[in-house]
């Protein structure tokens, strides 16, 4: 998902409608959003998310790369 700054920038271009707000339930609806184990969240420092924001019936899953190595 972009950020609501960078939504609302194109809004604010004149393209109505384009704002977070405006496309939110449409992220929504386009994705299933498969959270991180706590185990990578804890790595990653995942603070920052807000999983009231994702959606949770859509075709395309979404989740957060995996890495194979035990380096981060």
């Amino acid at each position: 998902m972009a950020s609501r700054q960078d939504l609302d920038n194109w809004a604010e271009l004149g393209n109505e409608g384009w704002d977070f707000e405006g496309l939110l339930p449409y992220y929504r609806k386009f994705e299933s959003y498969h959270p991180s184990s706590k185990t990578l969240a804890a790595k990653m420092n995942d603070e920052y998310l807000n999983e009231s924001l994702r959606g949770t019936s859509g075709p395309i899953h979404v989740s957060h790369f995996r890495p194979r190595i035990n380096d981060c």
